[in-house]
């Protein structure tokens, strides 16, 4: 599995966002037309440069022979390849997660929380851990981590909010990064979720079907991206990578 990040991408220069766009296909031209803000704008095109690299790495392919195709709730898959990935952004940061099986990634910027979403979305569950003395800021990042991890398995299996939120529970540690998942149906299907600190300000939360995984996690600037939409060969510094055991 490969999660590839990229930071400031809310603030591009305006070179950086010109070249960018001149890359992008028609349609996300089209939507970074329609966007009111500029920095809106600015992660929609990152996005779409940022998934034709990943796949470009990740299967070999050149990035102008890159075709998608849609589910009937619109999650994109890879035409004629068996390739899965998905995107996701927040604040200056745009993610690309791409494995060989089913993904959903989500980053949430850490912000002072409305206790009546969790009401409202969370289980109960997920709501008795929320409650739990701690501290004003571990609860902002608890709420965060189970709103990024739901976030991560609703995209994964591709139902988007079709698939209700109380439904099913993710229960990160409070003393490791393991997260036990809760089913309260049977017709769930059974994911494993991995938190990825890439920013102490924000959660990021990857979904998939292993057990146990190596995550390798690659950060770019909007710059390093260019260059290597540029550069066919050019390599990426890995940073890091992540180990997790998975409990239920």
């Amino acid at each position: 599995m490969m999660l590839f990040c990229v930071c400031q991408s809310d603030s591009l220069s305006d070179y950086e966002y010109n070249v960018l766009f001149s890359m992008a296909s028609a349609q996300r031209k089209d939507t970074a037309r329609k966007f009111l803000r500029r920095e809106d704008a600015c992660r929609s095109i990152v996005a779409e440069a940022l998934v034709r690299y990943a796949i470009k790495i990740a299967a070999g392919l050149r990035t102008d022979t890159i075709c998608f195709i849609y589910n009937e709730y619109g999650k994109p898959r890879i035409s004629g390849h068996g390739l899965h990935f998905n995107t996701a952004h927040s604040g200056e940061w745009v993610i690309c997660g791409i494995d060989k099986n089913e993904i959903g990634v989500d980053i949430e910027i850490h912000r002072p929380i409305d206790p009546g979403i969790a009401n409202r979305f969370f289980s109960k569950t997920e709501i008795d851990q929320l409650n739990a003395p701690m501290a004003d800021e571990s609860r902002i990042k608890m709420f965060f981590d189970i709103w990024s991890l739901k976030e991560s398995y609703i995209k994964a299996i591709g139902k988007g909010l079709s698939c209700p939120l109380d439904i099913f529970a993710c229960l990160p540690s409070m003393k490791n990064e393991q997260v036990e998942f809760q089913r309260y149906r049977e017709e769930l299907p059974d994911r494993s979720f991995r938190l990825i600190e890439i920013d102490p300000t924000y959660s990021c939360a990857v979904c998939c079907t292993h057990k146990e995984t190596m995550v390798d996690t690659y950060m770019l600037t909007p710059e390093q991206l260019i260059g290597a939409l540029h550069h066919e060969t050019q390599e990426l510094p890995i940073v890091w990578n992540h180990f997790y055991k998975i409990i239920y």
